[in-house]
């Protein structure tokens, strides 16, 4: 059995990444309902975009690679105590992923995989900046002001 890099990208590889990002969509769906601010909420539905585009972009990665469609497991209800609480772990675990991500477009040597993870760790760090500032305002109860208020 021929041995393999810790993020040499394998079917395996391919499922881990896949597991990841449908928790992480049933994460961000369920972090909605805890904010009514209208920036957060475009906020995390734009990061609901990606993951759900991620999901795909995987999905089509590992049919191309074994042309076969990949056996999932059902995502749980994922436990979120409070807005606040479920920005931060979304935010450790978008570091977490860009790191994951990183790590596998180094070992690419393939040029169409290399661009896909190049993609998918670039949103991961978008992500990892908005969350960070939705955690800053969420600690420190400032508000989000499109433009000042006419005098």
């Amino acid at each position: 059995m021929p041995e393999h890099s810790k993020y040499e990208l394998t079917p395996s590889l391919i499922i881990k990444a896949l597991q990841g990002v449908q928790l992480s969509i049933a994460y961000y769906e369920k972090l909605l309902s805890f904010t009514s601010d209208p920036a957060d909420i475009e906020a995390i539905q734009g990061i609901l975009d990606d993951e759900t585009r991620h999901l795909n972009d995987l999905f089509n990665l590992f049919f191309a690679m074994t042309t076969q469609h990949p056996l999932m497991t059902k995502v749980t209800d994922p436990p979120i105590a409070s807005y606040v609480e479920g920005v931060k772990s979304a935010f450790k675990s978008a570091i977490v992923t860009y790191e994951f991500y990183r790590n596998i477009y180094l070992e690419c040597d393939n040029s169409l995989q290399r661009n896909l993870f190049f993609t998918l760790l670039t949103d991961e760090n978008k992500h990892a900046l908005q969350l960070q500032f939705m955690y800053t305002k969420a600690i420190s109860g400032l508000c989000w002001i499109e433009k000042p208020p006419i005098s």
